[in-house]
């Protein structure tokens, strides 16, 4: 165990808290979410590059860091469908393509070939929180007017339901096209096992 790989393990820990406070409602817990969130995405983004610097790149750490991105990122699009913030059928795309990942992930352990990372996936993760991110600013805005006396109602816009569904439109289209890259850059063109990189 290092610092990167505890940083990886400190995100799968936070998931949880982060979902129990987004479904509260109420100013302060909105805020909770979101502060949680973002020191989630945070270490997403410091244990790799502290496991970089200092050498400390693992085969635990090159398995569990995008499975840990995995799991919040799927955790927090699962909980704005149940919250009916956006439309369910991207989100059920998304964590069928996480899931099929996964499940090539494991089995190319297995086999000793271990999946190439590619820089596509990290974007792939760094727009998916970016778009959940700024669903959680919306949600904080909503819960920080309707605690002041205000409407609040940010979120029930017409404008908002095109924008949001629309950015996660995005998202789905480029976690299916990483999905296929994977397929394509490890079962079709690699034959042999190839390093990869943490995430």
């Amino acid at each position: 165990m290092n610092v990167a790989n505890a940083l990886t393990l400190f995100r799968v820990v936070l998931t949880p808290f982060f979902v129990a406070l987004l479904f509260r409602e109420g100013m302060w817990s909105r805020y909770g979410a979101s502060l949680i969130f973002l020191c989630a995405a945070l270490s997403d983004f410091y244990d790799g590059y502290v496991a970089r610097k200092g050498g400390a790149v693992t085969k635990f750490g090159r398995f569990m860091d995008p499975l840990a991105d995995k799991i919040l990122t799927s955790a927090a699009f699962i909980s704005f469908a149940m919250l009916k913030i956006v439309a369910a059928w991207m989100v059920y795309v998304m964590v069928a393509r996480e899931v099929m990942v996964t499940g090539l992930r494991v089995y190319s352990i297995s086999r000793k070939n271990p999946l190439i990372t590619s820089r596509f996936a990290k974007w792939k993760t760094s727009c998916q929180m970016a778009v959940i991110f700024f669903i959680l600013v919306l949600l904080t805005i909503d819960a920080t007017t309707a605690a002041s006396g205000g409407q609040g109602g940010v979120l029930q816009q017409t404008w908002s339901s095109w924008v949001l569904n629309g950015l996660v439109f995005g998202v789905t289209v480029l976690v299916v096209a990483t999905g296929i890259h994977y397929i394509v850059q490890n079962l079709v063109f690699s034959r042999r096992p190839l390093r990869e990189g943490r995430r």
